[in-house]
């Protein structure tokens, strides 16, 4: 039953990636919604690999999920920062594009200086809001380095315990937790830019291949009920035993007591 129960969480995991893809692309169109769905899903194959280890007990299934989850947690928290930094920015902003609004209704050019001395009021905050962003940026690439780990933890779960899947599910998930790893470690270097597009390109090579894995069988155990013969043997005070269970039938009833069949 361990099989079964494994073959269940992963194929649920390999439908889930398959979706993930679906929206990962759909997301260079529409940016936000999918972006949503791909973290509901995201979150959800967490739930499958934890159910998974624990038939498995593995180790590499355990760090791709801290991995995974310290991951997501950090560009969370990182765009809730930017999201507040935004805000923050428009407020800053605000007096000075009143002033400059004002100098322009009075029809006389702003100066330099005039500029200058309404951005010396504002200019402490944007240091501040200058640094946050770039401790977000930091951040983003702990939370890059973490992916990459994750899913190189996942390709040596599926190194490690091929015999567990069909064979071809089995290479098929290997190269495509690879891939995804490839991914990250193109994000890593993501300051070239040309990483950046490489790294779609693994992206979703990594999630065709490991969404392979729904094709993962179902149970070939069958739960058939059958009634089991069992000759008929006198007890020596003339009782018998039910033909179908074996159980001792009381002389003169009907039916057994214990499987309730015509005896």
């Amino acid at each position: 039953m361990t099989s079964d129960i494994v073959n269940r969480e992963f194929r649920q995991f390999g439908d889930k990636i398959y979706y993930m893809m679906i929206f990962f692309i759909l997301s260079f169109i529409i940016p936000i919604i999918p972006s949503i769905v791909m973290l509901y899903f995201s979150i959800s194959i967490l739930g499958d690999t934890k159910r998974a280890n624990r038939e498995l007990n593995k180790s590499e299934l355990a760090n791709f999920r801290s991995y995974f989850i310290s991951s997501y947690v950090l560009t969370f928290v990182v765009m809730i920062v930017l999201i507040i930094v935004g805000i923050l920015l428009i407020i800053a902003l605000l007096p000075l594009m009143e002033s400059l609004m004002v100098l322009i209704e009075t029809e006389v050019e702003p100066t330099l200086s005039q500029i200058l001395e309404i951005f010396d009021e504002i200019l402490p905050l944007l240091i501040i809001l200058g640094l946050i962003v770039i401790i977000c940026m930091i951040v983003v690439f702990i939370a890059s380095i973490l992916r990459y780990l994750a899913w190189g933890q996942l390709n040596e779960f599926f190194i490690k315990n091929s015999g567990l899947f069909p064979e071809a599910i089995a290479q098929d998930a290997q190269r495509g937790a690879k891939n995804l790893k490839m991914a990250g470690l193109c994000l890593i270097l993501g300051f070239l830019v040309i990483t950046i597009i490489i790294g779609l390109i693994y992206e979703i090579m990594g999630y065709i291949k490991l969404a392979k894995l729904r094709n993962l069988p179902y149970s070939t155990v069958e739960t058939v009920s059958q009634p089991i013969k069992v000759q008929s043997i006198r007890n020596g005070v003339g009782g018998t035993f039910c033909m179908y269970c074996g159980a001792k039938k009381e002389e003169g009833a009907m039916f057994c007591a214990n499987c309730g069949q015509k005896v």
